[in-house]
């Protein structure tokens, strides 16, 4: 399924749940740990750190870190480790806290400091103290702190837990810049939000388990999974902005051969973008409506009737494309329709509801 990254097998017992995980993670991108708050996703990752004991086995790109012979020290694993709340040193500006770890660094800096003080935007913060900066700055500090310490790996425990809406939207822009720089990262959210905007595989968690693990858009659509998520279920999408609309402040998303308008205010032509459009914002039709407030209704043909978390619906999984959506509707409906594997349907999205 990946590349040769992070294999492992992860077992521990603790008094109200068994922490019992084994998957394989991609050796590129960003990979979410997702799940509720309490499900074992930070204690995954200090195991993954080696700041936690367990049973089994870990190894990265085929280096051993654990098995049941010897445990490589945390110090020894080639990983940054970005927390919570950032720890950075309060007597040193910014500038000297990059300087100490890329001094402390065993290891010589994979990418230049400037190239990543430019990718975090953070040349401005360089003479601050860590007193004087935002949350959302500290954790942009705190990033590129751990990229000078030459890593391998990078891991993100909920670093988004302290900021605010808008904060936590720059961030997370930031962070996909930093996925360009080539150091996979580890990244632990309970925000299914914060998942769909910036990562590429995901393992989802639940009471100490795998329930499932892989490609985000292929995890997501999962029935099983769009009906343990229930109202936030839907589908990601990732597209590129071909037309600009001013005088109604729509931008036209292509993805394979189907446009997909949105509501736009800072979109640029050939930006790529990814969206989210749950599936309780899709709505199904047997013919094209021309005279409807919805602007997207794209073709598409049935690819699974499943279950949803009440017993009055069901979810529609369709391909449009090489693309899949999900359509929450009741099961009168399917039932009105005939609807079944292979229908011909069209799919309907307000532009309005899809979240970019």
């Amino acid at each position: 399924m990946f590349a040769a990254g992070l294999s492992l097998k992860v077992k521990k017992q603790f008094p109200k749940f068994l922490l019992d995980v084994s998957c394989e993670v991609a050796s590129s991108g960003v990979t979410a740990v997702f799940g509720h708050s309490g499900c074992g996703k930070t204690t995954l990752l200090r195991c993954i750190a080696g700041l936690e004991s367990f049973e089994g086995r870990l190894s990265f790109k085929r280096q051993v870190w654990k098995d049941n012979r010897e445990t490589v020290a945390t110090h020894s694993r080639a990983i940054g480790y970005v927390f919570q709340e950032p720890s950075l040193f309060s007597h040193l500006d910014v500038e000297r806290n990059l300087v100490f770890a890329e001094k402390r660094s065993k290891r010589a800096a994979i990418i230049e400091r400037k190239t990543i003080i430019d990718v975090l935007g953070i040349s401005a913060l360089l003479s601050k103290f860590p007193e004087e900066l935002s949350g959302g700055e500290k954790q942009r500090v705190a990033i590129a702190r751990a990229l000078l310490s030459a890593p391998d790996l990078i891991l993100m425990d909920e670093p988004l837990a302290s900021l605010d809406y808008h904060a936590k939207k720059r961030f997370l822009r930031y962070v996909t810049s930093v996925k360009k720089l080539g150091v996979p990262i580890i990244y632990v959210s309970h925000s299914i939000d914060e998942v769909c905007e910036i990562a590429d595989d995901i393992i989802y968690m639940d009471q100490g388990q795998l329930v499932s693990s892989g490609k985000l858009v292929d995890v997501l659509t999962e029935p099983a999974i769009a009906a343990r998520l229930e109202e936030e279920a839907g589908s990601v999408i990732s597209g590129e902005v071909t037309r600009l609309d001013d005088q109604w402040m729509l931008a036209g998303i292509q993805f394979g051969d189907n446009l997909l308008w949105i509501k736009s205010s800072d979109l640029t032509i050939k930006q790529n973008i990814r969206l989210r459009i749950k599936a309780s914002d899709v709505s199904l039709s047997l013919t094209k409506t021309p005279d409807s407030s919805i602007v997207n209704q794209l073709e598409g043909v049935v690819d699974s009737l499943s279950k949803d978390f009440h017993p009055a619906l069901s979810l529609v999984s369709i391909r449009v494309g090489s693309d899949r959506m999900l359509a929450r509707v009741t099961k009168k409906s399917i039932n009105d329709m005939s609807l079944k594997m292979g229908s011909s349907v069209w799919v309907n999205i307000k532009s309005a509801a899809v979240v970019s």
